[in-house]
């Protein structure tokens, strides 16, 4: 099977606040319950017959019961690492569930308030063997661009040797891949997470060990995944990412 993966959890640190420079989403810590959030992400995979799980650790028995369907489904998973935020610590659990789920066999990890489908993801994923993962990128910028310091910032704290600072800034709320390749992605992941022990580094991670594990075989960007920080609503893409 393939399978949609996300995350509603809000038992623990946001680490994304404030209102972009666009003014055009707002992003809070949030309160459970709140379809009107996830709408957009849950209409496009009902229409797109897909099949979907949300991890998520707050939810109500009602509201799960209201939106639980064929296709999406809703996990209770309690966080376990009050030293990360929830953008660190989705990685750690999608692995957990991946590990137990040996059934899935292409998987796509998505944010849940700012992503929609346009078409089914994974058809494009099995014609494209030769790629180990595909994400999206942050408008075309190199991981050594210093403008929106958040990711540049990051990687010069936590890594000594970073030899991919001219490579694209890839994305990390929207990766897919096959089961295995994305168990070894999460694997690398949750090693340096645990090992940092810090919040606030997932965009770092992400990058470093998606290009030291698959080096050039990332499909990143159009036509699989528009890009971040583009704020389009259509257009000739499989995934829209703010």
């Amino acid at each position: 099977m393939n399978l949609i993966l996300t995350s509603y959890f809000t038992g623990s640190d946001n680490p994304m606040f404030g209102a972009n420079k666009k003014g055009l989403h707002r992003i809070q810590q949030h309160s459970p319950d709140q379809f009107a959030l996830m709408e957009s992400w849950y209409r496009s995979v009902e229409r797109h017959g897909l099949s979907a799980v949300v991890l998520h650790d707050e939810l109500s028995d009602a509201f799960v019961e209201k939106y639980s369907t064929d296709q999406i489904s809703f996990l209770r998973t309690p966080l376990q690492h009050p030293h990360l935020s929830i953008n660190e610590e989705r990685f750690i659990l999608w692995r957990k569930f991946l590990l137990e789920k040996g059934d899935v066999e292409y998987a796509l990890l998505t944010d849940l308030f700012d992503v929609h489908f346009l078409r089914d993801p994974f058809p494009f994923m099995e014609e494209h063997p030769e790629s180990g993962l595909f994400t999206g990128d942050i408008q075309g910028k190199l991981l050594s661009d210093r403008k929106g310091k958040y990711t540049y910032t990051q990687i010069v704290k936590l890594f000594d040797d970073f030899p991919y600072w001219d490579n694209p800034k890839l994305g990390a709320g929207t990766v897919g891949g096959s089961r295995e390749n994305l168990l070894k992605l999460l694997g690398g992941m949750e090693q340096l997470f645990l090992h940092f022990r810090q919040p606030r580094t997932d965009m770092a991670v992400f990058n470093y060990c998606a290009y030291s594990l698959f080096g050039g075989r990332i499909f990143c960007g159009p036509p699989f995944n528009s890009p971040f920080g583009g704020y389009v609503t259509g257009g000739d893409f499989i995934v829209v990412h703010k």
